[in-house]
């Protein structure tokens, strides 16, 4: 039986295909800030156009965090373990530390 994810839920290395291009700069949207700002000062277009908008920012980070490690918390450990099968390698693409459980 096949299984389908929720684009939203959908792992990235799914739906991105960064193998098949050549980049010079991947940006992550943990860091978004600070490396679209460095990328726009490399290109030399920052002064002309200022800080890149952040569609979607999460207020108050640290109370995101410690809410989703709560929830995460509350499953049960098969779940958390089956969870993390599947975006075991979005966690390594995007050299984010794996949580326990």
């Amino acid at each position: 039986e096949d299984h389908f994810l929720d684009p939203h839920w959908t792992p990235v290395y799914h739906i991105c295909t960064p193998c098949m291009f050549s980049f010079n700069t991947i940006i992550m949207y943990s860091t978004f800030d600070e490396e679209s700002t460095y990328l726009l000062k490399r290109q030399g277009v920052f002064e002309k156009i200022g800080k890149m908008p952040k569609i979607n920012k999460s207020f108050g980070l640290s109370s995101t965090k410690v809410e989703s490690l709560s929830y995460i918390a509350e499953l049960p450990e098969n779940l958390f373990n089956d969870l993390m099968q599947i975006f075991f390698l979005d966690f390594e693409l995007f050299n984010y530390k794996l949580p326990s459980y």
